[in-house]
């Protein structure tokens, strides 16, 4: 989410967007109008891709009649790599796709440019240091290290990731040694990281943390947390208010990855959103 100074939108002018990989999901022809009144494109988090949200796309273009876009960020899944992963490149690259996309406006599942946006939904991230900075660098760390040189099929390269993160960092839990190796795809014969681990290393800092923001956006947000998630605690419930005066918080049984471990849930809870804009 960037909300931008004067200075800010200048750098910006800098700066080279990327043509982002994108699915777009439209509704099949209805005499009802669409329940969301623009599309919504959904940005994934940290070492993830589009793939991981086209179940829940699928369903919100059922429920809203509205298009959704699932799109890899740079850097991640078939995005092109770049060595820029600043939060103002990534911000670029969504203000581009919404100019490629030829829409007015949309509503962001992520980080958001807000003369673009019409309404924004975060899903458990706040505006604040986000926590497990360390625990991400070091499976920053470990990707890094994995040795793709033994000559096995991806299926046994990923499997042997699994074990040997298991033995080297056990607190990075089984499935989220599964979701990292997901990363690891075979190109040309070669298996390698489709992820850019040096631009992480290099932006983790940045990435992780919010940046510091006079003005705020007076649009609708929606933030949905996990209850089990250390995310969105009641410490970052001034700031989101200061800077999102008009959000709505849900809370939902899950983890940080609530999305996952309330699928359902998370899709009621974008669509009675969405049902609420229409209302107002």
């Amino acid at each position: 989410m960037a909300i931008r100074t004067a200075r800010q939108s200048a750098r910006l002018c800098n700066l080279i967007a990327i043509k982002l990989v994108y699915d777009k999901f439209d509704p099949p022809r209805s005499s009802k109008p669409p329940i969301a009144p623009y599309p919504l494109i959904i940005c994934h988090g940290i070492f993830g891709n589009r793939v991981y949200w086209h179940v829940i796309a699928k369903t919100l273009v059922e429920q809203l009649r509205q298009s959704v876009i699932c799109a890899d960020a740079r850097n991640h899944g078939e995005s092109p790599h770049d060595p820029d992963q600043s939060l103002d490149a990534m911000s670029d690259d969504v203000e581009e796709l919404i100019h490629t996309l030829k829409i007015p406006k949309a509503i962001l599942v992520g980080h958001s440019m807000p003369a673009l946006i019409d309404a924004l939904i975060v899903v458990d991230t706040a505006p604040a240091l986000m926590p497990g900075v360390e625990l991400f660098r070091e499976m920053i760390r470990l990707q890094k290290e994995l040795d793709l040189t033994r000559g096995e099929r991806l299926d046994e390269l990923r499997k042997r990731a699994v074990e040997e993160w298991d033995d080297i960092i056990s607190k990075i839990r089984i499935r989220i040694r599964e979701f990292l190796v997901t990363n690891l795809v075979e190109k040309d014969g070669q298996i390698e990281w489709r992820i850019n681990l040096k631009a992480f290393e290099k932006y983790l800092d940045q990435i992780m943390e919010f940046p510091e923001y006079d003005n705020s956006y007076n649009g609708p947000v929606l933030f949905i947390k996990g209850d089990q998630s250390d995310y969105i605690t009641e410490k970052e419930m001034p700031e989101i208010n200061r800077l999102f005066p008009e959000n709505v918080v849900v809370t939902l049984p899950g983890t940080h990855w609530v999305h996952q471990d309330s699928r359902e849930g998370t899709i009621e809870s974008i669509v009675n959103f969405m049902k609420d804009l229409k209302t107002d």
